[in-house]
Parts: structure tokens; sequence; C-alpha cells
């Protein structure tokens, strides 16, 4: 068998959260009527058992979080995730 590589908690790193995420993204100056409409589908798929049920059997948890909340889950992913790369000098090539 491989050796498994240790995990990030087992690496000596606490508190580390990489969940994924899964969004729409709507273009920039979208009216809030439709924005508002988007919202309301997506939470009326994810209160459907039949969805629910076959995202949980792919391992997903699917939770519900209105435009605003999964704003600012982007943007703090996306500082914390900037600050990585600065302190880690990771470069492009």
């Amino acid at each position: 068998m491989a050796d498994v590589p240790p995990t990030i908690a087992e690496s000596g790193v606490s508190g580390f959260d990489a969940r994924n995420l899964f969004g729409f993204f709507a273009p920039k100056n979208t009216p809030s009527n439709v924005i508002e409409t988007l919202a309301q589908a997506m939470k009326d798929a994810l209160a459907d058992a039949g969805l629910r049920k076959r995202l949980e059997e792919q391992g997903l948890q699917p939770a519900y979080s209105g435009p605003r909340e999964f704003r600012q889950q982007t943007d703090a992913d996306f500082a914390f995730f900037t600050n990585v790369v600065k302190r880690a000098d990771i470069r492009l090539d």
C-alpha cells in the first residue's frame, strides 16, 4: 500500500478549514429582483428531498445561504487564500 500523506492537522496546522463551496454568480449590476428570483430558486431546489438525497449520496452536505452570506463567505475565502499565497511566496510559472 502506498504511503498516505498526513492530513493538514497531522502536519501541525490547526484550525485549517478549506471546504468546497458551490454557488452561482451573476454579472455586476444584475438587478436585485433577478438576484432574489435566482436565490429563491436555489433555496427551493435545495429543499427538494430527492435532490438533497442525491447530493448527500455523493458526499456533499447541501446547505443554503443567501446572496449576502455567500458573498461574505467568498470574500473571506479570497482574502484568506490571498494571504496564504503571499506568505508562501507562491508564484505562477
